[in-house]
């Protein structure tokens, strides 16, 4: 599930995605699909492209999503590529999550596929099973020096009739949103004067496609790249941790912390939609240290969600005053 928008073959590395701008394309108009056709279709218009696509397939039969990429000049054109799928399942939640933390395994080894599409080549980049009555959400990132040469198409395929499905008009028009950012970079400096601090993820202000007006709601797909630089200026050891807290309903999360992919548990209303606990460590007297953090909101979750910054205040009894 993502909250509704609302007006408003070679192995190589390449830089991090999340320092690169970009474009951020999100299928998801509607969520439920019902018949064939196409759900994206556009010229790439920067150098970093990031997809991301949830959807149902409420039809009686077995669809495809298929992802094509097509060369629109007479040179061949390279495009480095990272593909994370999730699903097809009956578990939304867990399609999301399976995505997200493929995406980031992708990150953390700084290995892309290298395609070369030849001149006016159609190529198929993903088949993914959409089969009825579950999810299939995929995390797909694009990196190519000449965008305005490469055609992105999107599509439920019914694999009867192939790539003719392509030609189907649905009953309800498929639309989707391209947002002019990949990546939020945010600077926290905590001095242990409050015992918690929170950092929205996913909460305005929210993503706007400049052409239709559209906001995203939860900034699905969108990293959010923090830097947490915590300083302790008192004589006593400070305890510092990083819990992950539900804001808008059930969730779960996958976050890179100093570059360690750290998963939560499912956070639903049995557990009261207990924060959990995600990093924890100790800030040395009259010292600092930074804790860099990297996430995404994940399809199938409720986002906002907040990052909360907990150091209890230490105490006569405390520990850190022993």
């Amino acid at each position: 599930m993502i909250r509704h928008f609302t007006t408003a073959v070679a192995i190589m590395s390449i830089a991090t995605a999340t320092l690169t701008a970009g474009t951020l394309i999100v299928s998801n108009s509607p969520e439920e699909i019902y018949e064939p056709g196409v759900l994206v279709s556009t010229q790439l218009n920067s150098s970093r492209t990031r997809l991301l696509y949830y959807h149902i397939n409420r039809a009686s039969r077995d669809y495809v999503i298929q992802t094509l990429l097509q060369n629109l000049t007479a040179v061949p054109v390279t495009v480095q590529i990272i593909k994370a799928a999730g699903g097809p399942s009956r578990d939304g939640i867990y399609s999301g999550h399976r995505s997200a933390k493929a995406y980031w395994e992708s990150i953390t080894s700084g290995e892309w596929t290298a395609l070369t599409l030849a001149p006016f080549q159609r190529f198929t980049l993903m088949a993914h099973p959409f089969r009825s009555q579950m999810v299939s959400t995929a995390i797909i990132e694009l990196d190519t020096p000449v965008p305005q040469s490469v055609q992105l198409v999107v599509g439920a395929v019914d694999p009867d009739i192939g790539s003719t499905s392509l030609l189907n008009q649905p009953a309800f028009p498929y639309t989707y949103s391209a947002f002019p950012s990949i990546s939020r970079p945010i600077a926290i400096r905590y001095n242990f004067d409050m015992p918690v601090r929170e950092i929205p993820v996913g909460d305005e202000p929210f993503v706007v496609d400049p052409q239709s007006g559209i906001a995203l709601r939860g900034n699905y797909g969108l990293v959010y790249d923090i830097t947490i630089t915590a300083v302790n200026t008192s004589s006593i050891p400070r305890e510092f941790t990083l819990l992950f807290a539900p804001a808008g309903g059930i969730s779960r999360g996958v976050l890179l912390i100093n570059k360690d992919i750290v998963e939560t548990g499912f956070i639903g209303h049995k557990n009261n939609l207990a924060p959990e606990k995600v990093y924890t460590t100790t800030v040395a007297p009259k010292s600092q240290l930074q804790v860099l953090v990297q996430t995404l909101p994940q399809g199938g979750c409720f986002y906002p969600i907040n990052l909360v910054i907990s150091s209890p205040l230490p105490t006569s009894n405390s520990k850190e005053l022993r």
